[in-house]
């Protein structure tokens, strides 16, 4: 039998069981606790890892909007300051050009330098020189032979206004109790003549001067005082006095075979222009909008000719044939392919979709330029159209503006094509934006128009003044007077 544990041993034995009893209740409760613990740290992980992928996704949507607005930046700083290129520069930079001359890198001739020689019938005085002396101061017999030369002079200092006095018989009828006059008499005893209201036309039209400047030139150089209010009300009276040439202008562009539309902001107004394909008439439209209810009145729901524009959805749906402007995406994707900020990647793929771009751009511009034979046109436009197709396809690379662009052509392949359809239809909306840039620099100037009677009046005068400008750029002044309702004194 064994022995038998003495007692001091088997209360050593229970205080140690009750020891391991207390420590395993309190490992087990801080199991519990850990174990909870553990679950709560879990979750957060979780929670955590739904914050960063949430943080990662923002990343890269800040990422891509931060591309778009150094894109944008890019894009309003070469709006704005307009930088040129060197001619020294990459030849890739240079959009398809027809033009000729100096300005494609050609060499100028020495008579370009020179100015021409004016017509016999242009001469109004002759004079010759002749030598005071036979003989050299050698003894020798001079040998003489004249040489000509021509001064062209403006006889500034001679300048003097014409004052007419006109003195005008009238009669009264004691019967009828009429009044008659050999000529219609003014209201005020001064008036302005005939050619000095044409002249303060074509200084705030054509040479684009503000109020002041036209009172300083006339005051300096004809002696003749001008207020601003009479500026004002001469320009407002030409511009009734021609709003019936206006309307006819307006009819000519409605019915003709193709136009040419933009607009601009004028101070608190909008200038739109309707200018003609192949003609030298232009249309000025000064409105309170930009909206598609200009665009309705300006073109007419009868119009049947080709449409050229930049995209502006005012145009979309108006009548006619529409055509899309190619010059626009061209630049978009010229700058886009050098914007600062830009990866190296995107900026690769960039000028990639640019190379395509203006491969397409050159090969339209080439088979416009050939005799026109519908047959191999229909042939050469479905061949476009593939391509066009072909870069229209989305690449996940593409910034927001190379995205946009693929999508009009996707969209409006069929405007953007129609020129193929016709014999010298333009490729680009570049003469309406070259019209509408003369008085861009006279908004800068005058800041366009204060009240609705002067863009009235501004409408009708630049409408008429440049489109009989472009017609009679040698006899301007005498075919303006020519015009109904301007007959001189």
């Amino acid at each position: 039998m064994p022995d038998e544990l003495s007692k001091t041993e088997i209360a050593k034995r229970m205080q140690d069981w009750r020891n391991t009893k207390v420590l395993y209740e309190r490992a087990k409760a801080r199991r519990l606790v850990l174990e909870m613990e553990n679950c709560e740290l879990k979750r957060k992980g979780f929670l955590l890892e739904e914050q960063n992928d949430l943080l990662k996704t923002r990343i890269v949507v800040l990422e891509k909007e931060n591309l778009e607005m150094k894109a944008q930046i890019a894009e309003l700083q070469e709006w704005v300051f307009k930088r040129k290129k060197r001619k020294k520069e990459d030849d890739e930079d240079s959009p398809p050009s027809s033009g000729s001359g100096a300005s494609n890198g050609e060499n100028r001739s020495a008579a370009s330098y020179k100015r021409e020689l004016p017509k016999q019938e242009e001469i109004t005085e002759r004079k010759r020189w002749l030598l005071t002396e036979d003989f050299c101061k050698c003894g020798a017999t001079l040998q003489k032979s004249f040489a000509v030369f021509y001064e062209e002079e403006i006889p500034v200092l001679q300048l003097k206004k014409l004052v007419r006095e006109h003195t005008v018989e009238k009669g009264y009828c004691k019967a009828c109790r009429k009044h008659f006059s050999a000529k219609a008499i003014p209201g005020s005893p001064v008036v302005l003549g005939e050619q000095v209201k044409l002249y303060i036309v074509f200084l705030s039209i054509l040479s684009r001067l503000s109020f002041s400047q036209i009172r300083m030139l006339l005051e300096e150089t004809w002696r003749l005082s001008v207020s601003d209010g009479e500026i004002a009300n001469v320009l407002s009276e030409m511009g009734e006095r021609w709003r019936g040439e206006y309307e006819r202008l307006r009819r000519e562009l409605q019915e003709g075979e193709g136009i040419h539309l933009d607009e601009t902001s004028w101070g608190k107004y909008w200038l739109w222009i309707m200018d003609s394909m192949k003609g030298n008439t232009v249309l000025y439209r000064v409105a309170n909008s930009r909206g598609k209810g200009v665009a309705d009145k300006l073109i007419g729901s009868s119009f049947a000719g080709l449409r050229m524009n930049d995209g502006y959805a005012a145009y979309k749906k108006q009548s006619g044939k529409g055509c899309l402007c190619w010059a626009h995406p061209h630049r978009y994707l010229r700058t886009l392919k050098g914007t600062p900020g830009f990866t190296e990647e995107t900026k690769t793929h960039c000028k990639e979709a640019y190379g395509e771009f203006e491969g397409i751009y050159a090969s339209f511009t080439a088979f416009t330029k050939e005799t026109f034979s519908a047959k191999r046109r229909a042939v050469q436009k479905k061949g476009l159209m593939e391509r066009v197709k072909g870069f229209t396809l989305a690449n996940g690379k593409d910034p927001k503006k190379l995205k946009n662009i693929r999508k009009q052509f996707e969209e409006r392949s069929a405007e953007y094509l129609r020129p193929m359809d016709f014999d010298g239809a333009p490729l680009d909306n570049n003469k309406a934006e070259r019209d509408l840039r003369h008085f861009v620099i006279k908004r800068k100037i005058s800041f366009g128009s204060k009240t609705d009677k002067g863009a009235k009046a501004f409408e009708t005068c630049a409408s008429v003044l440049m489109t009989y400008f472009r017609r009679h750029p040698k006899n301007l002044f005498a075919a303006l007077s020519s015009l109904p309702a301007l007959q001189p004194l």
